[in-house]
């Protein structure tokens, strides 16, 4: 049996009213993903699917949270989680994924939407995670103030063009005429 084996939806015995279909991501089902980034989290997912003539329609709601680290301090943060999507799911020889719409086998007969979860998740996570302003760990924020670049003098940027005043070590300048 897959450990994915409760995100599967039985197509076969799917009728044309909607049905409701309720799964809960929480730290088991990261964990499952062997994800570095994601260990923990607690997504609820709401899928209506629908028969229709010659596919299926499956409309997914994920609601909630997931952890991540902080790209600033370190420490794990909540990152809200709110997104939906339509899925459209059609029988063939293969398996194939499309944008919105994935091919499986007519032999599987049901669709696994573990991963298709998953990767809802990871695109909706901002590439930059970052506490909100002053509530990451002030032993780090001062660490970060200390190592960073504040501001650059004007004297210190020379931009393309300009020349440079400054005396140069003459050791330099004895580089300059190996040519």
């Amino acid at each position: 049996m897959s450990k994915f084996a409760s995100y599967k939806i039985d197509l076969e015995n799917l009728t044309e009213n909607s049905q409701i279909f309720d799964f809960e991501l929480n730290s088991e089902f990261f964990k499952m993903n062997n994800d570095v980034e994601i260990e923990q989290g607690n997504v609820k997912v709401i899928v209506v699917a629908q028969k229709k003539i010659q596919n299926f329609v499956l409309k997914i709601s994920l609601e909630g949270y997931v952890i991540v680290p902080c790209d600033r301090c370190l420490d794990d943060m909540q990152q809200l989680i709110s997104y939906s999507e339509t899925l459209t799911v059609k029988f063939g020889e293969n398996f194939e994924e499309d944008a919105n719409t994935v091919i499986i086998p007519e032999s599987d007969g049901y669709i696994d939407l573990a991963c298709f979860f998953y990767q809802m998740i990871v695109v909706n996570i901002p590439i930059k995670h970052v506490h909100q302003s002053g509530t990451c760990n002030i032993t780090m924020e001062k660490q970060l103030e200390k190592y960073s670049v504040q501001s650059l003098d004007r004297q210190d940027i020379i931009s393309c063009g300009e020349k440079n005043d400054k005396k140069i070590d003459p050791r330099w300048e004895k580089l300059k005429e190996i040519k």
